[in-house]
């Protein structure tokens, strides 16, 4: 008799340490705050293949790089609160990604939804750049639709509710500008109360709670239209799903009660859900109550399971009538199931194959797997998951997506060029622009780089661009700011003038003479204005037209109770000017007057060692000849009958 205890004894501990803390999965590195309670997780890979975790505590949001798995390091962390909003304590906190932006909601307090912008997340930089409670204060969960675009918050507590949830989807767009969500629709569903849910293709399959899986076309968001339901045979909590790769089953937690088994349902026929089994494959065996699974993922034929006591665990899901456990890391080594302490959450979709994990009062849990997980986002082919929930960002061998290096320069004051380096699997890509908060123009362009016409000067717009990949657009990239140069192109003034005081710059010297009711007409090269103290008579139509290439002094324009020009006949001290602009690489040679108009001034000019650039160029008087610097010293001769005028360019 005490033989055969002694073996019992024996074969039970084997079985309470099976495998032990870890089978199949290798812990790579952790990150823990000892004063914090941890939530859920999720990940992200930037368009560099980075890759970063997201983790929410009772009270943050707090993002880390984990592209060194064993290095884990703490990036940014962010309370709820924001301009009119509290931050709140919540012990349930959910995040999504969509291109280069995080989204957060929680369901305790007011916070509503708030957006990070980590297009600069490689050098450090997660910024808050949106947040508003005005649709909803708080909610379970999130998510996205990654090819419709459409954010979906689940379990929400709408705005104005009283005694709680009056609405169980709010639907927001987040396509054309993922910095600034619109409101779609605040609507009720069939099956009351969603907990959690999975999108694709405007089919909502929802987690919820007591009422089991629903499946809900939200094509047109403010008119859901019911497709069918189906509840396991254990008739639990209905608490999160994921579909098979395939789309064709999908994998069910049921949370409440404790103890229950995963369930698999055949959702092939939208119309008609089919219960096929379920399972559990606890790490202990012979102990105090079972194994409560949390949140499910599929990655091929695996399921990636945040499975509270038994920490990550990995389910083989090739044959569904057979299942079976295949890795497991035990995040809340313990020696029997009771109550909900461990793993929360999971996320396997990063590219190198990374698996992290948030442990309730462990933090954060970097891991690997020698199973081998077929996860499409390293296949360099834009097909699976990289579409249905982004993977948490990019596939970054072949991703499609907005640029994010725009470049400007103002070439004039009405013209802005924008340059970026090609995305290989963009066919095009469309720009937009604004001022302040007016309507946007679009522009297209099957180049990396664009020009804009007919701006306005001096004057600050927002651009923002996307990328046309064929089938289907990206979000646009982070707005980017540029103001327009104040250098004016081809100004022209021009109409009958009073006599008075008009605003210009002094640039060349000239004379000419008015009279009354005359046209005169002035009209300068590049960079040369009219001098300031001229005199018009009453009633002259008077006309004047400046070129000022960016680089060059700009004509001020004047106010609403400002003339052009503030003008006094003027006699030039020399018979010609020399003019230099250096900004625009140009310089002029300016004929004010000669003794003997018939005979027109020669113009040559020399370079450093004395080769001649150009001869003998006729100079007439109240003319302007224009010359190309090529920003090196010059030597410019001005023949006035014997007499050679010397001149040198210094640039």
């Amino acid at each position: 008799m005490k033989k055969l205890l002694l073996i019992n004894f024996f074969v039970g501990f084997t079985a309470v340490l099976s495998f032990g803390q870890a089978f199949n999965m290798t812990l790579e590195g952790t990150w823990d705050n000892t004063s914090y309670n941890f939530n859920d997780c999720w990940g992200y890979t930037d368009v560099l293949g980075n890759e970063y975790a997201i983790v929410g505590s009772r009270a943050t949001v707090i993002f880390f790089d984990i592209t060194t798995p064993t290095v884990p390091v703490l990036l940014a962390e962010f309370t709820g609160a924001y301009p009119g909003i509290n931050g709140a304590t919540s012990t349930w906190r959910d995040f999504k990604t969509y291109d280069k932006f995080a989204y957060a909601v929680a369901d305790v307090g007011s916070e509503g939804l708030m957006v990070f912008d980590m297009s600069d997340i490689h050098n450090g930089n997660i910024v808050k750049v949106n947040q508003f409670n005005t649709d909803f204060i708080r909610g379970h969960n999130l998510f996205i639709d990654v090819p419709e675009g459409k954010l979906y918050v689940l379990g929400p507590n709408t705005t104005g509710a009283t005694g709680g949830q009056n609405n169980d989807v709010v639907v927001y767009d987040i396509k054309e500008d993922p910095s600034n969500p619109v409101h779609l629709a605040s609507v009720n569903v069939s099956g009351g109360y969603i907990h959690d849910a999975y999108v694709k293709d405007n089919i909502l399959y929802a987690s919820s709670g007591n009422d089991g899986l629903y499946i809900i076309d939200m094509a047109v968001p403010t008119a859901p239209v019911f497709k069918s339901f189906n509840t396991s045979t254990t008739a639990g909590f209905n608490h999160s799903g994921w579909p098979f790769d395939n789309g064709d089953k999908m994998i069910v937690a049921e949370e409440v009660p404790q103890g229950l088994k995963l369930g698999i349902f055949d959702v092939s026929d939208l119309n008609n859900i089919s219960f096929i089994s379920d399972f559990r494959d606890p790490i202990l065996t012979g102990v105090t109550g079972n194994v409560t699974y949390h949140n499910p993922y599929m990655v091929g034929d695996y399921a990636v399971i945040s499975s509270y006591q038994d920490g990550i665990t990995i389910m083989d899901l090739s044959n569904t009538n057979t299942p079976f456990r295949a890795a497991h890391y035990d995040t809340h080594v313990n020696s029997s199931y009771s109550g909900y302490q461990g793993n929360w959450g999971a996320y396997p979709y990063f590219p190198s194959g990374t698996i992290i994990g948030s442990d309730i009062t462990r933090g954060l849990f970097v891991l690997s797997t020698s199973l081998n997980l077929t996860n499409t986002c390293a296949n360099g082919v834009q097909d699976d998951f990289e579409i249905d929930v982004d993977c948490g960002g990019f596939c970054n061998t072949c991703a499609c997506s907005a640029p994010d290096d725009m470049t400007f320069s103002s070439p004039n004051a009405t013209t802005v060029e924008l340059d970026w380096t090609a995305v290989s699997t963009a066919v095009g890509y469309e720009v937009r622009y604004r001022i302040g908060s007016a309507n946007w123009t679009n522009a297209t362009t099957g180049t990396n780089s664009i020009t804009l016409n007919n701006l306005s000067p001096s004057t600050t717009y927002e651009f923002q661009i996307r990328a046309d990949c064929g089938n289907r657009n990206t979000p646009y990239a982070t707005i980017q700011a540029f103001t327009t140069n104040n250098c004016i192109d081809n100004a022209t003034f021009t109409g009958s003038q009073s006599t008075g005081d008009y605003i210009t710059r002094d640039y060349i010297i000239s004379s000419v003479s008015t009279k009354p009711n005359s046209d005169i007409n002035y009209i300068s090269g590049d960079s040369i204005v009219l001098l300031p103290d001229f005199t018009v008579d009453a009633n002259t139509l008077f006309h004047a037209q400046v070129n000022a290439p960016c680089g060059a002094f700009p004509l001020v324009a004047p106010s609403s109770n400002l003339q052009y020009a503030q003008l006094h006949t003027a006699e030039p001290e020399a018979n010609f000017s020399l003019i230099e602009n250096d900004g625009a690489g140009v310089f002029y040679i300016v004929a004010n007057r000669n003794e003997d108009e018939r005979k027109p001034y020669s113009v040559n000019v020399l370079d450093d060692n004395g080769n001649t650039i150009s001869s003998n160029t006729e100079l007439h008087t109240r003319s302007i000849v224009k010359f190309k610097s090529n920003k090196i010293q010059k030597m410019v001769h001005v023949i006035e009958g014997d007499e050679v005028h010397k001149f040198i360019l210094q640039y």
